[in-house]
């Protein structure tokens, strides 16, 4: 993987999962989906280079299923009684596709830096955590 991406990528995702973590923490639903949609942006660049490298068809499958992760975490505001469900297994969808995604790269099935697949695990355990957090409520 290219050094400069690498790098602007670390940052980036810095940057996105300490707005997505403290949305979660003060439950700002708003900045915790920006913070996702924006995170989702990193997966994206980075399966579309990796398609372009290796041609193999399951970039093209993890880049889709992280197009889908970002369209549905945008923010909207609606507090009606099925968005309030729909958004439950939007997060749960979100903790398993980001939990299985940081597992492979940690797994060194792919040429990604580790540091990317523990990013995929902060966001899989704060999704656990906004799943927790509301289910006590």
């Amino acid at each position: 993987m290219l050094p400069a991406f690498e790098i602007f990528g670390s940052f980036a995702g810095v940057s996105f999962l300490t707005a997505m973590s403290y949305g979660a923490l003060t439950e700002n639903k708003r900045l915790l989906s920006l913070g996702i949609c924006l995170f989702s942006i990193i997966p994206i660049t980075g399966e579309v280079y990796l398609y372009l490298l290796s041609d193999h068809s399951i970039h093209l499958f993890f880049l889709l299923i992280f197009l889908i992760q970002m369209m549905i975490s945008l923010p909207i505001n609606s507090s009606s009684k099925s968005s309030i469900y729909l958004s439950k297994k939007i997060r749960l969808a979100i903790l398993v596709f980001n939990l299985l995604h940081g597992f492979l790269i940690l797994s060194v099935l792919f040429n990604v830096p580790l540091q990317f697949g523990f990013m995929h695990l902060v966001v899989a355990l704060t999704m656990l955590y906004t799943i927790v957090k509301t289910n006590q409520k």
